[in-house]
């Protein structure tokens, strides 16, 4: 038999109907890859969570392409999945140690996201109006040395308070956590007694007291037991309406716990930042007048090249994320009661983020301004 060619016509019908159907295939792809394709993982901090939640909220309502899940494990443990490669980023309290530094080598960057205060929380239901502690009047009560609310100490930042003739109740928390880091951290710059006999870090060895876990764990006793002191986030003590000391910082003022505060305290010590790949500094007991003295900075870790993920799109849609959070996200920051970044941090900020590549190629464009 012989093949009789194919009309022209049909050809052309044949051709167009092809064109159509990859036409329809890539522009399904587009739209799979704008409505929600593209997953961040991340982890760590239990301190920050509360902003990480309405940062996932907020920029997936303008960025519907892009879903960030932030996993409240602590920050050990968002060291841990980052180092895994299970968390595209992770946040820590605490800034990586020498010997995770040695193990990342030159593979990450620790860039600043939110500060936080720590408050001293009390129960002295009999007393009428702001009770007022230092540094280090608090670290001798935590060492067991001033265990009364009437004790001389007390009272001489306190003249015109009649105090009780009350056993003070130490609460601390037992479980790591970056409020142990930063309370303790805070007590050991302003006594060496503290730091020589029970020192700093997510878990340390209280000598004598109450221990609880978690900051809901150190409110319960605070709230009911007469004489009690504990430290918690201010966030966590604002919303329990639980009353808190002021503090006097390094200047001799007296500050109230604050977002205000807590960015006073970065922007104070912006001198000391660490240039190149870990963008830390110490925010407790800064110097400045309006400085909150127990502060603490939260810090995301990245890898500094993002070609593992083997995928461009997502690469590019963390960072620039990551750029939101640390500029127009910082006004959520404000509505939880965290201090932002200051204008001096965000642009030492910026200029981390441009060093992010993938595969070698720089993911940010736009130069930040020197």
């Amino acid at each position: 038999m012989t093949s009789q060619p194919i009309p022209f016509a049909r050809l052309t019908r044949e051709f167009a109907s092809l064109l159509l159907a990859i036409v329809a295939f890539f522009t399904i792809s587009t739209v799979r890859a704008t409505d929600g394709d593209i997953r961040v993982n991340a982890g760590g901090s239990t301190f920050i969570a509360p902003f990480m939640r309405q940062c996932e909220v907020a920029y997936h309502k303008d960025h519907s392409g892009i879903k960030i899940d932030y996993q409240s494990i602590g920050s050990k443990g968002g060291v841990n999945g980052l180092i895994a490669k299970d968390f595209d980023f992770g946040v820590t309290d605490v800034p990586l140690d020498k010997a995770q530094l040695k193990e990342l080598g030159d593979e990450v960057v620790q860039i600043p996201i939110i500060a936080g205060a720590v408050v001293v929380a009390y129960n002295l239901p009999d007393i009428k109006g702001e009770l007022r502690l230092s540094g280090p009047t608090t670290a001798e009560i935590y060492l067991n040395r001033i265990t009364n609310w009437n004790d001389a100490k007390i009272a001489e930042l306190n003249p015109d308070m009649k105090l009780p003739d009350l056993r003070i109740v130490p609460v601390h928390r037992t479980d790591g956590s970056g409020t142990n880091y930063f309370f303790t951290k805070y007590l050991s710059n302003v006594s060496d007694d503290f730091q020589r006999l029970i020192g700093s870090g997510t878990q340390v060895e209280w000598l004598e007291g109450m221990g609880s876990k978690g900051g809901e764990g150190i409110l319960g006793p605070v709230r009911t037991i007469k004489g009690a002191i504990g430290y918690v986030e201010y966030i966590h003590a604002r919303q329990n309406d639980v009353p808190f000391a002021v503090i006097r910082n390094r200047e001799g003022k007296w500050v109230h716990a604050s977002p205000k505060g807590a960015t006073a305290a970065l922007e104070a010590c912006l001198p000391q930042l660490e240039k190149g790949r870990n963008a830390t500094l110490s925010a407790w007991d800064a110097p400045e007048d309006d400085s909150y003295p127990i502060t603490g900075l939260s810090l995301i870790i990245v890898r500094r090249d993002l070609g593992y993920l083997k995928d461009r799109a997502k690469a590019g849609a963390l960072i620039e994320f990551l750029k939101w959070a640390t500029t127009d996200g910082q006004k959520l920051a404000v509505d939880l009661d965290y201090g932002t970044l200051g204008a001096g941090l965000q642009n030492e900020v910026a200029k981390l983020l441009h060093t992010i590549t993938y595969d070698g190629k720089p993911i940010l464009s736009v130069e930040p301004k020197k």
